[in-house]
């Protein structure tokens, strides 16, 4: 049963949240054979909705080091610059029966693509999904 500090969030906070932030979003869920190509799970629907997508540059650590040297001793170097994206959903877009979201699913942001790479809530009234950013070309065949 939801708290009136639940009820609250829903009814003030997100929208303007989302009025503010959000774009329109489009999640395809798939599916997965254990070596296989997803393809589109006919079980769940497409969810269409909004999102906060959150972009935070990332200077990644590589160990690179001379390793024949000694085992033990190998350098962290930021070599490669990239983002990590986080995008932020109301959670009443994602939990009704059908419309699960799960690790594999493919999110659409308006021309950009992504795959989800985990899902856990954020707070009470929102969901916090990690997304890896995918080429478009990578697509081609399975949607």
């Amino acid at each position: 049963m939801p708290s009136r500090f639940h009820d609250l969030l829903t009814e003030y906070l997100d929208p303007f949240v989302d009025q503010l932030y959000a774009e329109p979003i489009r999640i395809l869920p798939m599916k997965r054979s254990p070596n296989g190509r997803p393809v589109v799970d006919p079980d769940r629907e497409i969810v269409e909705a909004v999102g906060v997508l959150d972009e935070v540059p990332e200077l990644t650590g590589i160990a690179h080091g001379n390793r024949s040297v000694s085992h033990r001793v190998n350098d962290l170097r930021s070599q490669i610059a990239g983002a990590k994206f986080q995008l932020t959903v109301q959670s009443h877009y994602v939990a009704a029966p059908g419309k699960s979201v799960r690790q594999g699913d493919h999110v659409e942001v308006g021309p950009r693509r992504f795959d989800i790479v985990s899902v856990q809530a954020s707070d009470v009234t929102r969901v916090n999904l990690a997304l890896v950013e995918v080429p478009t070309t990578a697509w081609e065949g399975s949607t």
